[in-house]
């Protein structure tokens, strides 16, 4: 890995163009997802997004297009164990990764293939990259959003389940390293000092600056570690994943309903899960999930309605079975 070094963005955008093809940003703006939009709209949460590709849809593409990576054991033995969604079950099928107009699908599909590529390759500059777009996020929400009341929000896996707050995953460097050349280049696009050093995590980096960006995202991972005031999680249910639904430490549990159940497109109000009766609290409303902890109490569902899948490579490999992912909505509880 090279140390950061580069005195202007123009420095830093160049490189990331030239050496992983990368010609935007790493976040996607709130406009770009209808419900991303909503935290904007109606939470009054100025949110962005990080879109990647997931499971192993990087890594197999990367494989694909050179061949001859594979002839070296480094690259071998790097890219056989990463797999971005590691507990993916049948949502494979309906990834959201596969929805939105066809008509940018291949120019979306290509942004997050350079994303993932940059972290695959150089997971440090990745984050560091990142760091920078987080705290200019920040800097606009001081600016434009705060004086009228807003929060601060960022969500880091979009179409992915990336273990952030681990200063490794698989092979891949979480830490946030900020060198003299980082702190200052923040400063001259922000005007906000940021201290020198290496931490374990993005989160820990915005904490120790009192940087008040609250991050957010749906995992299936049942037993992460997190600290819940910086990084809130909500459990993303799965038919494949039920037997881990004991372990998910009191997180929500987020469920998607058939479309074809869905009476007058109200959700119902409540849902059996592991034989219980929780609240359903519908997840559409807007996507910035720490609001649901701020008028009902305990454990509940986020109801998320089906969403048309308009990848015809994705469609392709959906099959009957696959829509038990789907749960039916039940208004006789």
């Amino acid at each position: 890995m090279t140390t950061f070094n580069y005195n202007t963005l123009k420095q830093l955008k160049d490189h990331l163009r030239v050496t992983y093809s990368l010609k935007g940003a790493l976040f996607s703006d709130n406009d770009v997802n209808a419900k991303i939009k909503k935290n904007t709209d109606k939470a009054k949460v100025y949110t962005k997004i990080l879109y990647l590709l997931p499971e192993k849809q990087a890594v197999n593409t990367i494989i694909k297009k050179h061949p001859e990576l594979m002839k070296f054991e480094v690259f071998k033995d790097t890219l056989s164990k990463i797999n971005f969604c590691l507990f993916a079950g049948f949502c494979k099928f309906f990834c959201l990764n596969g929805s939105g107009n066809p008509a940018y699908m291949d120019c979306k599909q290509q942004a997050r293939l350079n994303r993932s590529k940059l972290y695959i390759f150089n997971s440090e500059l990745f984050m560091q990259v990142l760091f920078i777009e987080s705290i200019q996020h920040y800097y606009k929400f001081l600016a434009e959003y705060k004086p009228v009341g807003y929060q601060c929000g960022i969500r880091l896996n979009g179409t992915s389940d990336i273990l952030f707050e681990r200063a490794k995953f698989f092979h891949c460097n979480n830490t946030v390293i900020v060198n003299t050349s980082l702190s200052r280049l923040i400063y001259k696009l922000t005007k906000i000092k940021i201290k020198v050093k290496t931490y374990k995590n993005i989160f820990e980096a915005w904490h120790e600056n009192n940087i008040d960006i609250k991050s957010y995202d749906y995992t299936k991972f049942h037993n992460r570690k997190i600290n819940k005031d910086l990084y809130h999680l909500t459990y993303s249910y799965d038919p494949l994943n039920k037997k881990h639904l004991n372990k998910v430490n009191d997180l929500n549990i987020a469920v998607a309903f058939s479309r074809d159940t869905i009476v007058k497109n109200e959700l119902p109000s409540y849902h059996m899960i592991n034989n219980k009766k929780l609240k359903v609290i519908d997840g559409d409303e807007h996507d910035y999930r720490p609001y649901d902890d701020k008028d009902y109490q305990g454990i509940k569902i986020i109801g998320l309605k089906e969403k048309r899948v308009t990848d015809k490579k994705q469609i392709a490999k959906q099959n009957k079975k696959d829509k038990a992912f789907f749960l039916n909505a039940n208004y006789n509880l």
